[in-house]
């Protein structure tokens, strides 16, 4: 399941910007997602410095914040800095909590409208 998927669905369609670990876990967690973990790991170039541990850990929180409280809060729009609160419905709650499963075409149709 994607979360991201669900996300971009209960703020309104695909915006240009805003629905990535960083932006969500700050605006709604007020957490910053942490560079270079702590440990013995060495991220890979590409992931620009986020230990993927973390991330992980990050995206726990984040999903049971989504779980229990049923709201998040991203950037708005470009031209607009205003952050936005949005609500989760009972479909996409019933997704996150495993309830209801999209096969893989259909989560790709929704992703792409």
């Amino acid at each position: 399941m994607d979360t991201l998927v669900v996300l971009h669905e209960a703020r309104g369609g695909q915006w240009a910007t805003g629905l990535n670990l960083g932006d969500l876990s700050w605006h709604t967690l007020r957490t910053r997602r942490a560079k270079h973990g702590n440990g013995r790991f060495d991220p890979a170039p590409a992931r620009r410095g986020f230990d993927p541990r973390d991330d992980a850990r990050l995206h726990a929180r984040l999903w049971q914040h989504l779980r229990t409280r049923a709201t998040f809060t991203a950037p708005a729009r470009a031209l607009d800095p205003t952050p936005v609160t949005c609500t989760l419905n009972a479909a996409a709650l019933d997704q996150l909590r495993g309830r209801q499963v999209l096969g893989a075409a259909e989560r790709h149709r929704r992703r792409l409208t």
